[in-house]
């Protein structure tokens, strides 16, 4: 039993001797997609947020393509056109067709800087899992899935504890992002469960 634990602890911290590099790239991918999705929703709303989504095999798609490790025709670059322009529809026609009582509270004042910023944090968001994708693929040939995916978490959870920490100092980014929050710790009932 001595063995087999020595054995685990080895395996799970080589990451930190062999690919320290990649995995913080790997935490920065999770990261960037889970800061843009959680800023995102808050500033533009879910309903941009799920139309978003669809674009992360877009890009994944079209970052191969340009590293020329996926071929290049007209019908590839015709879809993600095509996806792009439907995205950037679905989006533009959601914002103005909703009156302000149908806003949801990330976009209820209809500020198009909020809504602009929320936006660009998706593509952050969905740039992120594409990017974990296209990373992971070598490294998953090295190590266990399991082990890829506890430090490319661990990492982000990290940047993510930093990110609160220094972004709840400043009074005008909190003022922002969430207008109307009494206090920067605020954690709703409904929440402290989960």
């Amino acid at each position: 039993t001595t063995g087999a634990r020595k054995r685990i602890l080895t395996e799970l911290l080589a990451p930190l001797r062999g690919n320290p590099a990649r995995f913080l790239l790997l935490g920065l991918a999770i990261y960037g997609n889970q800061a843009g999705a959680i800023t995102g929703i808050k500033l533009a709303g879910p309903v941009t947020a799920a139309v978003w989504q669809p674009s992360q095999p877009i890009m994944t798609a079209a970052i191969c393509m340009a590293m020329r490790w996926e071929p290049i025709n007209y019908w590839r670059v015709g879809g993600i056109l095509l996806a792009v322009l439907g995205c950037i529809l679905m989006i533009v026609l959601d914002y103005e067709s909703k009156s302000l009582e149908e806003h949801d509270d990330a976009t209820e004042d209809g500020n198009p800087v909020m809504f602009l910023v929320g936006n660009f944090l998706f593509f952050i968001n969905c740039l992120g899992t594409s990017l974990y994708v296209i990373l992971s693929k070598n490294v998953l040939n090295i190590y266990a899935p399991l082990i890829v995916t506890a430090w490319s978490y661990s990492i982000a959870a990290l940047l993510m504890a930093l990110t609160t920490l220094v972004a709840s100092t400043s009074t005008s980014f909190m003022a922002f992002l969430c207008p109307e929050c009494t206090s920067q710790w605020h954690i709703p009932l409904g929440a402290l469960f989960a």
